[in-house]
């Protein structure tokens, strides 16, 4: 039990906890293995725990393509715990070791305002993230043409006085 509060307290936001916070944590974290190619939640399979992982590797997919990989000591979907919604799949690429805090005990932890602010401007920093990427791909073609291949319109002049 003590390996597992330190491994814990050494992961961001939890060392924010006070040791009551913590303790009152650690009494409620499960330890769960999922083997390799195992589908934790989707849009279809809802989220019920926040997952913390100890050993093994998480692939989360939008449209079949890997958006974030999650190694020893990330934790995973926050979002989905707050929000109600899965917009991602995450999948076991390697078999999983992990801690599972439950729904209900991790918006428990919200009550902690610097664990609230940490996932909530976590959230909000992805999101901002998302969209940059999204405009930085709706410039890209405007931005690889070629001069030649844009379409030149006649000039006009006017007066300055019109």
């Amino acid at each position: 039990m003590l390996e597992q509060k330190r491994l814990i307290e050494s992961i961001h936001p939890f060392e924010l906890l006070s040791s009551r916070e913590l303790n009152n944590l650690m009494a409620k974290v499960d330890i769960a293995y999922y083997p390799k190619e195992t589908s934790l939640f989707s849009p279809t399979k809802k989220s019920h725990s926040l997952f913390i992982v100890i050993k093994g590797i998480v692939h989360e997919l939008q449209e079949d393509v890997v958006h974030n990989l999650y190694i020893e000591g990330d934790s995973f979907d926050a979002d989905a715990l707050l929000y109600e919604k899965v917009e991602s799949s995450f999948v076991v690429v390697e078999d999983l070791i992990c801690y599972e805090i439950k729904r209900d005990d991790f918006l428990e932890l919200l009550q902690n305002k610097k664990v609230q602010n940490y996932f909530l401007q976590n959230f909000i920093s992805r999101h901002q993230h998302l969209k940059e990427y999204a405009v930085q791909n709706d410039l890209t073609p405007f931005l690889m043409a070629k001069v030649s291949d844009i379409f030149l319109h006649n000039f006009s002049l006017s007066d300055a006085d019109s």
